[in-house]
């Protein structure tokens, strides 16, 4: 429900991409949103587990969200594969303002879901922090498709997955520093 009023403040702050209406339902585009509500979904339901003490997810359980985030990156980046692939990712067009567009989303879920971490005390305080960060910068990576005009894959991958990853880094960083001084 944050995730949504989240996302929600974000589209009316920034407003839509003038073509929403026709590339909500292309499947190129409909099949990178599902895979970043999966993303969000399942680190912030590990967030979650992760506060509570002894239901800490397996092994292998704890990777299914970096998993998640790595298919969305497969998906965008696929396209770039080739000969000149560097090339075409550093002539991708200046965008900054889709990672401050996606930083100022994050905060709020990132505040509500730290804070709940904060009150559970959780044993692994990076694990936590990461899957709590990573949900965070989900929910801005998410309504910054939904605003950006530009849907080429270099530009994603320069100025959504690369400000998406700094996110998850900087708030699992901070989110750790605020558990451990709990």
């Amino acid at each position: 429900m944050l995730a949504a009023t989240s996302a929600l403040a974000g589209f009316a702050g920034f407003g839509m991409r003038a073509d929403a209406a026709t590339r909500l339902v292309a499947a190129d585009f409909a099949a990178r949103a599902c895979v970043t509500v999966l993303v969000i979904l399942a680190s912030a339901h590990d967030a979650i587990v992760w506060g509570v003490p002894g239901l800490e997810p397996g092994r292998y359980r704890r990777w299914w969200p970096a998993i998640a985030w790595m298919t969305w990156l497969v998906l965008i980046a696929a396209p770039l594969f080739g000969p000149d692939a560097v090339g075409r990712l550093f002539a991708a067009r200046s965008h900054a303002h889709c990672a401050w567009q996606m930083a100022l989303v994050s905060v709020l879920p990132a505040i509500v879901l730290f804070r709940r971490l904060r009150a559970s005390a959780p044993y692994f305080p990076g694990w936590a922090s990461a899957q709590a960060g990573l949900a965070s910068a989900g929910v801005g990576a998410l309504t910054v498709q939904v605003v950006c005009g530009i849907d080429g894959p270099a530009h994603y991958v320069a100025w959504h997955a690369a400000p998406w990853l700094v996110l998850t880094v900087a708030l699992a960083a901070a989110g750790r520093l605020l558990l451990r001084q709990h």
